[in-house]
Parts: structure tokens; sequence; C-alpha cells
């Protein structure tokens, strides 16, 4: 089976422009796009579900969106916020009903989907579908981008058994190191993911929307 988890993460209105440099009516417009976009694909996938890793409390916004919505009992204990992140998949889709073969393709919410050929990747013996992101970071490419990845269900489970978890490393750099020693199709730089990024430019501070 084959699931599409979007990733958010909703501050408090009064919180938002403080913490994030952007306000919240700009942000959750952004969210919007995203799963709007989503649901035109909903035949690709046996579930989509909006993951929400830091509100606790309902969203009315995201709860009339139109896609199911899970809020995290996780908290976000670590000052790197990948290893936040790939903890509140893990914690997602542990559940019994996911078999150890399905499919997650993870998109980070405020990011455009475009198409899903990311899934076209997946061969039958396939752990991780992946793309260098060395179109975007450094051009050594020492790490995947994880704005929209695939993987297994046991692919994530055995990389979080094996994750440090105190790292400040990157979680695209760790992804890749341990995709290296799996059933892994990792893609060059030049290969289109089919997404619309939305990265924040420290030095500008401006995002960056380019498609991916």
């Amino acid at each position: 089976m084959r699931h599409l988890i979007i990733t958010a993460a909703n501050f408090p209105a009064e919180q938002c422009s403080k913490t994030i440099g952007y306000p919240f009516e700009l942000r959750s417009a952004d969210y919007l796009t995203t799963i709007q976009h989503a649901l035109r694909f909903q035949n690709r996938f046996d579930s989509i579900t909006v993951l929400e890793t830091v509100a606790k409390q309902r969203l009315d916004y995201l709860e009339q969106a139109g896609i199911p919505v899970v809020y995290s009992n996780l908290q976000n204990d670590s000052s790197n916020k990948g290893i936040n992140e790939v903890r509140h998949l893990w914690d997602f889709i542990k559940q019994d009903k996911f078999a150890d073969g399905d499919i997650f393709v993870k998109l980070t919410g405020r990011y455009v989907l475009l198409d899903t050929r990311i899934l076209d990747h997946f061969m039958e013996d396939s752990e991780i579908v992946a793309k260098d992101d060395g179109d975007i970071y450094h051009p050594s490419s020492r790490g995947v981008h994880t704005f929209l990845w695939a993987f297994r269900k046991r692919f994530l489970r055995e990389f979080i058994n094996s994750l440090d978890r105190k790292s400040s490393a990157p979680i695209e750099w760790h992804v890749k190191a341990f995709a290296r020693s799996r059933k892994a199709r990792l893609l060059p730089s030049d290969t289109k993911l089919g997404v619309v990024t939305c990265l924040f430019l420290s030095e500008t501070g401006l995002w960056k929307r380019a498609v991916c």
C-alpha cells in the first residue's frame, strides 16, 4: 500500500512571527495550498494524512481542509529539527495497521506536490527513494532532500534504531549515509522530484520557491 504523509508545524498565531519570522496567516495559507494540490493525487495513494508536529489542540483550518489530521503526542525535545521530524514520522507509522512493506511518501507542508513521479522510481526491492541535495545545498551533496522522499516502513524502523539522536548533523546526511547500506534509489541532483520548494534564505530573509 502507498501512503502520503504531509508534515505540519503550527505555532500559536501570536508566536508565529516572533518564532519563525513568518505571519500565521501566510503560513497557514501555504499549508492549505499544499493540501489542495495533494488532493489531486488521491488516486495514487491508499491514504493521505496531515501529521501535525507542534500543536496539540485541534486546528480548525486544518480540520476543514479535506484530509485527516493526526496530532503527534511527542515533544520536540531535540535541538535538531530533522531528528524531531523522523521521530514524529516513526511514532505515526509504527502502528500495526501499516505493513512492513508499505511505501510512505513524506512531503513537508508548505511545499507543493506537482506530480507523483517519485513513486515511479520504486522497484520491487527498493526500500528508499530520495534525491541528492547538491542542487540546492553544497555541491558535495552529503545528504538527500527530506522535504520529499519515500521509504518503506521497515526502512524507517531500522533507520530510527540506528540513529544517533544526540547528533547535530543534518538529518539529510544521516538518511543518505544509512541508505547507502540498504537497497536504495538515490537519484542524481539534476533529477526533478516534482515539488515546489519553500526554503527560507537567512541571508535575505526571503523564501525561495523553485521547482525541484
